[in-house]
């Protein structure tokens, strides 16, 4: 059984999120990303596949769906 390497709990429900990764200072969107989410904290637990796939978007290797312009702010 799994254990959030955050909390500790074991309690887990499958979701798709939305992530976004700095790859090179810019800003990319990943949607509908299949992961465990901890019942607890809300940790995300990707699957090594997962994690493989989404290597292989941001880095070049599959063009993407869309681009899009977003808001930024500073604190």
């Amino acid at each position: 059984m799994s254990q959030c390497d955050v909390c500790g709990s074991v309690e887990f429900h499958e979701e798709l999120v939305s992530e976004v990764f700095q790859i090179d200072s810019k800003p990319v969107l990943v949607e509908n990303i299949p992961a465990k989410v901890c019942a607890r904290c809300g940790e995300l637990v990707f699957s090594r596949e997962t994690t493989e796939r989404i290597r292989r978007m941001v880095h070049g290797e599959v063009a993407p769906e869309r681009s899009m312009s977003i808001d930024v702010f500073v604190y």
